[in-house]
C-alpha cells in the first residue's frame, strides 16, 4: 500500500544510509555517504487496514451485549528531538514525547500473524529496543459486529478478529469517552460488516501462548520446597462477631 501524496507522515531524526562510495587512493581514502531520513507512520488508504483484536470477555452495557477485546501496541515514553511531521504543504518540527503504535502486520511484511514464529519475531524485535515496550490495550465492540462472522454461542475467549480501521477508530474514541454509547452503537451498526473472524490467527496466538507458558515453566521449575502447605487446620484470624 502506497501512502497518498496528502497523507501525513512522521520523519525520524536518524538517517538511513543509502549508498557509500570510496573517494581517493590509499593515502587519502575517505567515505562519501548519502543519506535520507526515514519516514514512519505514513498514512494511507484506511479501507485497506485491519487490526487484529483478541476476544477477552462479553459483558452487558445497559442491557447491550458488548465484547471486551485486546490489541497489541508498541509504546515508548522516551523524549527526543529532531522529529518532523510532513503534511501536504508543510513540514512541522516537534519534540517527540512518547508514542503509541498499534500493530497489525508482521515485521517482515506478513499480512497476518498466522504463525507463532511471526508473533515471536515481532516480540523479539521490539523487546531488543531498550526504549520500547509491548503493551496490550482494550476496547469494546458491540457483540453484533462479531456475530456476523461467527454465531454468538460459539464466541470464546482467545478468538481473534480482524477489525476494519473505521470501526477500530470509533471504538477507541468510545473508550476515551469522546463518543457517547448511543452514538457509538449507531455508527457501529453501519460498520458491522467490517469485522471478520481470523481462525488462522486464533490458532497462532493459542500456540504461541502455550509456547510461552512451557518456556516459563522450563526456566522457572516449580519448587516443592517453596510450596505453601495446608495443614488441615484454619490458622487464620478468628471471624468477627456481628454487632447485636
Amino acid at each position: 500500500m502506497t501512502p497518498s501524496a496528502s497523507a501525513p507522515s512522521l520523519r525520524l531524526p536518524a538517517p538511513r544510509i543509502e549508498a557509500r562510495s570510496v573517494v581517493g587512493g590509499p593515502a587519502g581514502t575517505r567515505t562519501r555517504t548519502r543519506t535520507r531520513p526515514r519516514r514512519v507512520a505514513a498514512g494511507g488508504d484506511a479501507a485497506d487496514v485491519t487490526i487484529p483484536v483478541i476476544l477477552d470477555a462479553i459483558r452487558n452495557f445497559e442491557d447491550v451485549p458488548m465484547a471486551r477485546c485486546v490489541y497489541v501496541a508498541v509504546e515508548t515514553d522516551d523524549t527526543s528531538t529532531g522529529w518532523s511531521l510532513d503534511l501536504a504543504r508543510a513540514r512541522i518540527p516537534f519534540v517527540m514525547a512518547g508514542i503509541t503504535a498499534v500493530l497489525h502486520r508482521g515485521i517482515r511484511g506478513e499480512e497476518r500473524f498466522d504463525q507463532p514464529a511471526t508473533i515471536e519475531a515481532l516480540y523479539r524485535a521490539i523487546e531488543a529496543e531498550p526504549t520500547l515496550s509491548i503493551q496490550t490495550s482494550d476496547l469494546w465492540l458491540p457483540v453484533h459486529t462479531l456475530a456476523g462472522s461467527e454465531e454468538i454461542s460459539t464466541l470464546a475467549r482467545g478468538h481473534v478478529f480482524r477489525v476494519g480501521f473505521p470501526l477500530f477508530a470509533l471504538a477507541r474514541r468510545f473508550v476515551a469517552e469522546r463518543l457517547s454509547q448511543d452514538d457509538y452503537l449507531e455508527a457501529a451498526r453501519n460498520l458491522a460488516g467490517t469485522v471478520a473472524a481470523s481462525p488462522s490467527e486464533t490458532e497462532a496466538f493459542r500456540r504461541w501462548n502455550e509456547d510461552q507458558i512451557a518456556y516459563a515453566r522450563s526456566v522457572y521449575p516449580k519448587s516443592r520446597a517453596l510450596e505453601l502447605r495446608w495443614t488441615g487446620q484454619d490458622t487464620g484470624p478468628a471471624p468477627r462477631k456481628e454487632a447485636p
